[in-house]
């Protein structure tokens, strides 16, 4: 079993997001991965491959039960102003369909969150949320990350170069196979 366990490549990663996405209002939109190094920062990582850079999912390589964590940073002078009554959600989600966006109907909730709701942010202020969820996947299934808005506006991350990978990120890691 030991011998196994130092041969076993375990899933693990640490990705940033895309530095000039901007997601819209009224609508799911996933987050965008991107491959990139900064020396302020932890270099990104990802053990088994498990990462798809194209379609931005975690393609999960064994039956287990996974842990996963999301951190994001917002800056209202990139983005619209959340006022009362505006809201946006972070979700992760099985993408079933591999369609590339969220679709209710089919595809399955690991873990919504109500970040800002019913707020008056005003300008040059800074939020970050976070997420962190574990569940039981299966082969096979894609991860995926989405923001929903509701400003009224497009959102975006805070994407300074100097500091968009210490906040911006999505982790996770095989806890145990089933």
């Amino acid at each position: 079993l030991i011998n196994t366990a130092k041969n076993f490549l375990w899933p693990a990663f640490r990705v940033y997001i895309e530095d000039s996405q901007v997601w819209g209002t009224g609508a799911w939109s996933k987050v965008e991965f991107e491959s990139k190094n900064h020396a302020q920062s932890v270099d990104e990582y990802d053990n088994n491959s498990d990462i798809d850079y194209t379609n931005d999912w975690f393609a999960v390589p064994y039956d287990g039960i996974y842990h996963f964590n999301t951190s994001l940073l917002y800056e209202d002078a990139h983005s619209a102003q959340v006022d009362s009554g505006e809201y946006i959600y972070q979700l992760l989600y099985i993408d079933s369909n591999e369609s590339g966006g969220y679709v209710n109907t089919d595809d399955q909730v690991i873990l919504t969150k109500l970040d800002v709701y019913h707020a008056d942010l005003l300008a040059n202020n800074y939020w970050i949320t976070h997420m962190a969820a574990e569940c039981k996947l299966s082969a096979g299934d894609k991860v995926q990350w989405a923001i929903y808005n509701n400003c009224g506006a497009n959102i975006e991350p805070y994407n300074q170069i100097t500091n968009d990978t210490k906040y911006n990120m999505f982790t996770g890691h095989l806890v145990c196979l089933t």
